[in-house]
């Protein structure tokens, strides 16, 4: 089982979309070896090589926005979705 841990935000910290009555969800989980497809699809995204070997996923309502790798610290976002906090707890998570 892939250990999770999601984070309700409130609304400073991811904001709510216009018209949205429930906060944003932050889901952050260690990705397995279901999640590749995933990956690729977000690194091509990104415009990046594939993130290898344990990697953190960061999900916003459910939708892959950012990975980070635990080897080397490389981040791949989605370039068309605001990821910044994304990437900033990932970050804290790690440290």
């Amino acid at each position: 089982m892939t250990p999770r841990v999601a984070i309700r935000a409130d609304r400073v910290f991811l904001g709510r979309a216009p018209g949205r009555t429930v906060p944003r969800m932050l889901q952050i989980e260690l990705a397995g070896a279901g999640h590749s497809r995933e990956l690729t699809r977000l690194a091509a995204l990104d415009s990046s090589a594939p993130l290898q070997g344990d990697v953190l996923l960061g999900r916003v309502d459910g939708r892959l926005t950012a990975a980070l790798s635990l080897r080397d610290g490389r981040v791949v976002a989605d370039p068309f979705s605001r990821t910044a906090h994304v990437v900033r707890t990932l970050r804290a998570w790690t440290s």
